[in-house]
């Protein structure tokens, strides 16, 4: 059988035939005429010229990118360095203005408390095992700090010195469960004992005990110190009342106190300096 009489190879060559005349149409008229058969050439290869371009383009920037990756790399690095220099630029301005309002803050206490012979001292660490519970400041024995000195903040009462050294000392703050402190409640006239409770120190609160039989202690009654002790004078804040409780066993009342400071923020204190060297609470 000849290669002419097979109707499929017949086929073949028809459509070759057809696909050259219609290229030798293609190149042969001009695009800019205006005729049917010259509109019509060009709607047929109007979207395979579109579709030419669109690839050769894309091809071209595609290499363009990738021989310009390098700069590209360059230009990103650069602005983000210089994007996280103007984020560090905030940032430490408002640390900055953070600091200069608690130092603020402590001069003022320090104005407030001129009857007492005091010093400011920066928090520098603590204690992992009671990280609000203790911790050590940057003054010492130097500075004229002892043991049981009294300790506060811009807002009320931090604690008392537990250990000196020569540059630096011991905090122990008042939710710490070796603490305890003499408390007075001004609305009803009354005296209780602030001390540290395990179970409030984590939460950073203390518990109010000691209290009078028949109390008329009410949540949101502010406490202050009592000045019935060796070591806390009168009248510092201390924190409000968040909630009383009452002990079935012994019918006796207890309350949370929420004391004025956050111990988990405070980096700043001021040092009550006294003469004494050891005393009761």
């Amino acid at each position: 059988m000849s290669f002419f009489s097979n109707r499929k190879n017949m086929l073949i060559i028809v459509l070759i035939l057809v696909i050259s005349i219609v290229s030798i149409t293609i190149y042969a008229v001009p695009k800019n005429g205006t005729g049917f058969v010259t509109n019509a050439v060009n709607s047929m290869i109007m979207p395979i010229e579109k579709g030419i371009s669109t690839c050769t383009n894309g091809v071209r920037g595609f290499f363009s990118f990738v021989s310009n990756a390098k700069y590209y790399k360059e230009a990103n690095e650069k602005l983000t360095a210089q994007v996280n220099k103007y984020k560090m630029a905030d940032r430490s301005e408002a640390e900055y203005q953070a600091e200069n309002d608690r130092l603020k803050k402590l001069l003022d206490l320090k104005e407030k408390n001129s009857q007492y012979d005091t010093v400011g001292a920066s928090v520098i660490s603590r204690e992992s095992t009671n990280w609000y519970n203790v911790f050590t400041i940057d003054k010492g024995s130097k500075d004229g700090i002892k043991v049981n000195d009294v300790v506060m903040a811009s807002e009320g009462l931090v604690g008392h010195v537990k250990q000196v050294g020569l540059n630096w000392a011991k905090v122990v703050s008042i939710i710490d469960d070796t603490s305890s402190v003499g408390g007075y409640i001004e609305r009803i006239n009354e005296v209780a004992i602030c001390e540290g409770d395990v179970s409030f120190a984590k939460d950073g609160k203390c518990k109010l005990t000691h209290i009078s039989v028949g109390s008329q202690l009410s949540v949101g009654d502010m406490i202050k110190t009592s000045g019935l002790s060796d070591i806390y004078p009168r009248d510092i804040m201390i924190g409000t009342v968040e909630k009383i409780y009452t002990d079935a066993s012994t019918s006796s009342k207890y309350a949370m106190i929420t004391p004025v400071v956050d111990f988990s923020k405070i980096q700043e204190v001021l040092v009550i300096r006294t003469q004494q060297e050891d005393g009761g609470k």
